[in-house]
């Protein structure tokens, strides 16, 4: 679906219950009677409604009682029959066209409503509303709806140019996938003679001229769907008791058997492109965004979450997330990141947790043979180190001081001591990290090299204290140092 998918007009037609009897209702009213206000008659014409009053079911422009039903199912009622206390009335017949005669309960004189339809296509949908037959076998479109909206105004409302409404529904359906839906479109298609992709619903959306500079909300959408639950629904906590789930869109793809050697099943394609002569300041294939005012209470809270179901183990993923070429190209372009973020500060606790995980190969693997497997053993062929230098101070150096070394960090580098005045042949160092190393204690390697000046050998270096903060040691050599050159004391240490 790399490409867009040219428009495909699909025969929709509105179909009516299998049993193949229509329901026809109404209510026993009659029109142009005169309100009465206080006894007297008004200039005001009314509908005035008859209950209980007889209904008579014959077959159009004949005296013929026709045979009616109190059901779906063919349940005999007798005809003529009588409305209920509220003046309605209902039938059910098989397909043809009825003359429907009211009588009695205060009518005048009987009052027939003639030539009504009944027609059932027999395709199993319940529906008693609009019924389109294109002619078979043809491309005619089934439902064509042309509308030109106001180009002027500030109608200040939401609009919906058209609209369905289902006001209430209790239906018992059973269990799945008995779903109840308000809308459904079947497209079945296959044959010697296709060709050429389908699309079984397709919506446009094409800015053809900029907005009125005013407007504060230029986010323009083809489809959106939207869940809004505003009840519980019998769940009793949010652990093993929780119950309903609210979803703003499910998509399903599956193969079934028979369906061999396809190149691709995918739930969702999404297709993002910015042209030559376009811009845009973001684009994002898929964006989750959080919303309301708290996190979810269980224990699964996610941007992302993958899963799997079936009956075999065999329907899990083999790739978690998976960056490929298969669709012409490489997905990350030359300078860009894999896993990154926006140059914004924020605090988190974890990274990467997979800690629950066995992992039988390795837990991480990039190239030139880098590799951490899933037992915490580590190959790098190559380290450099970076970050903020630690600080250091020092005894026995005279008045002189001590200082990193240019590019030493917290975890390897180099102390610059620069004696003056009248040091000495021994002293202390207190090397302290920029940042805690560990969580228990720092384990350092220390040795020694000459600066401008050459220390005399042998060289003692004796760590006395570490923590995760700070690592003192005491150095000494054979004779004093030297005042005015530097001499070098070089640290690893990693946090323990």
């Amino acid at each position: 679906m790399s490409n867009p998918l040219p428009k495909l007009f699909l025969l929709l037609v509105a179909a009516l219950p299998l049993a193949a009897n229509e329901r026809q209702q109404g209510d026993c009213m009659q029109g142009s009677y005169p309100a009465v206000t206080s006894g007297i008659n008004s200039i005001t014409k009314l509908m005035r409604s008859f209950p209980r009053c007889t209904v008579s079911v014959y077959l159009t422009g004949t005296a013929t009682l026709a045979t009616v039903y109190s059901d779906n199912s063919s349940t005999p009622l007798a005809n003529p029959f009588t409305a209920d206390r509220y003046g309605h009335w209902f039938f059910y017949a098989a397909n043809g066209r009825y003359d429907v005669t009211l009588s009695g309960a205060g009518f005048p004189a009987p009052f027939t409503l003639g030539d009504l339809l009944l027609s059932d296509s027999g395709t199993g949908f319940n529906t008693t509303g609009l019924l389109i037959t294109p002619t078979p076998g043809t491309t005619n479109v089934g439902i064509g709806i042309i509308q030109i909206g106001p180009a002027s105004g500030n109608q200040n409302a939401a609009i919906d140019f058209n609209y369905i409404n289902i006001l209430s529904d209790q239906a018992n359906s059973g269990a799945v996938p008995n779903y109840v839906r308000a809308f459904d479109i079947n497209y079945s298609f296959g044959g010697a003679n296709m060709s050429g992709p389908r699309t079984g619903i397709q919506s446009n959306l094409t800015l053809t001229a900029p907005a009125s500079p005013t407007s504060s909300n230029n986010d323009y959408v083809p489809v959106q769907g939207v869940c809004t639950m505003n009840s519980s629904d019998n769940g009793t906590n949010t652990a093993g008791g929780a119950n309903g789930a609210c979803y703003g869109a499910n998509f399903v793809s599956q193969a079934l058997a028979g369906a061999t050697n396809l190149f691709e099943v995918g739930g969702a394609e999404f297709n993002v492109s910015i042209h030559t002569g376009a811009s845009a300041r973001v684009r994002v294939g898929v964006n989750p965004v959080a919303g309301g005012d708290i996190q979810a209470s269980g224990d699964t809270d996610a941007a992302f979450m993958i899963g799997a179901s079936g009956s075999s183990a065999a329907a899990a993923w083999k790739n978690g997330i998976y960056l490929t070429n298969l669709n012409g190209r490489a997905p990350i372009y030359t300078n860009g990141c894999v896993i990154c973020t926006a140059p914004f500060s924020s605090t988190i606790t974890t990274g990467i947790d997979l800690s629950a995980f066995n992992i039988t190969g390795n837990f991480l693997a990039g190239p030139s043979g880098f590799t951490i497997t899933g037992a915490g053993s580590a190959n790098i062929p190559h380290i450099t180190s970076s970050g903020t230098a630690p600080t250091c101070s020092s005894t026995g150096l005279g008045s002189g001081s001590c200082a990193p070394q240019a590019f030493s960090t917290d975890f390897v580098g180099a102390l610059a001591l620069s004696p003056t005045g009248s040091p000495s042949n021994t002293g202390t160092a207190t090397l302290t990290f920029a940042s805690a190393l560990g969580t228990h204690y720092a384990k350092c390697s220390l040795g020694y090299e000459n600066g401008s000046g050459g220390w005399n050998v042998p060289v003692q270096i004796l760590i006395t204290s570490s923590s995760a903060t700070a690592v003192s040691f005491v150095w000494g050599q054979t004779g004093n140092l030297t005042a005015g050159v530097s001499y070098l004391l070089t640290y690893h240490c990693i946090g323990i």
